[in-house]
């Protein structure tokens, strides 16, 4: 008996390690097929319904692992937020127009400084606008959200500054009223604009040094000059100065004399 149980147990001892192997390759496949089928149902999500929906799931999820228990952070990574159209930052109008495009019949909420000033429907088409919003002189702080079943999107801010003061322009030459005689027909321009300021003097433009100084040679007709001189700001408000020289050609003009030998 005793051969026969230790043949036995030899055997035993043989074909235990194979069927352990079996197992190992069982567990190996079907780790496989998993992978691929989570990895085929990830591809369908992005197929059917977009990479911004798996960026807001994965949003979502991270906002709950931070914190499960804030709803609130929750719905804000839920919705999209609202696509606002370019805007100037500096304007010289007290009503502005604001638009955008947004899930369709998404409720757009238009904040000012943290108060809701109004609110827009998003058509079938995605498109909402605000018309006629009042603007205040200085900074003006909008925020947008979108709103879909009762969850709202983060904001969008944005700022618009409403300068409605002109810029500042004072011309030192010519003297207005002044009369020039003689060989030159050119007068100088010059004075002191604000910084950065877009300046002409009778449709020429003008570069503005730093310090707001500027200077031009303006080429005068026989008789009476109009000079206008016109400084802009960014927000499109002007300030316009106006002088007028009087210039008489010299009776005997070197040049001329010499084409006339």
């Amino acid at each position: 008996m005793s051969k026969y149980r230790s043949k036995y147990h030899l055997s035993e001892y043989h074909y235990r390690p194979q069927a352990s192997l079996r197992k190992k390759e069982i567990k190996a496949y079907r780790k496989t097929f998993l992978i691929i089928l989570l990895t085929f149902g990830f591809l369908s999500i992005i197929y059917l319904w977009g990479i911004p929906f798996i960026s807001n799931l994965y949003n979502f999820w991270g906002a709950w692992q931070a914190n499960p228990n804030s709803a609130e952070t929750n719905n804000l990574d839920l919705v999209n937020p609202p696509q606002i159209n370019p805007l100037p930052k500096l304007t010289n109008q007290s009503q502005l127009t604001i638009s955008g495009r947004a899930q369709a019949n998404d409720k757009i909420r238009l904040l000012l400084s943290g108060n809701e000033v109004d609110t827009a429907m998003a058509d079938q088409d995605g498109n909402f606008i605000f018309e006629n919003v009042t603007l205040y002189e200085g900074e003006n702080n909008f925020s947008l959200t979108a709103v879909t079943d009762g969850n709202e999107s983060q904001p969008v801010n944005l700022t618009v500054v409403l300068d409605k003061t002109p810029p500042t322009l004072t011309v030192e030459k010519p003297a207005d009223g002044l009369r020039q005689e003689g060989v030159d027909s050119t007068v100088t321009v010059e004075g002191i604009a604000e910084p950065d300021a877009f300046l002409v003097v009778n449709e020429h433009q003008v570069i503005v040094e730093n310090t707001g100084k500027f200077s031009y040679r303006l080429n005068l007709a026989p008789g009476e000059n109009k000079i206008k001189i016109i400084a802009k700001d960014e927000a499109g408000n002007e300030t316009t100065a106006e002088k007028t020289v009087f210039y008489t050609p010299s009776a005997k003009d070197p040049s001329e004399t010499n084409i006339l030998e």
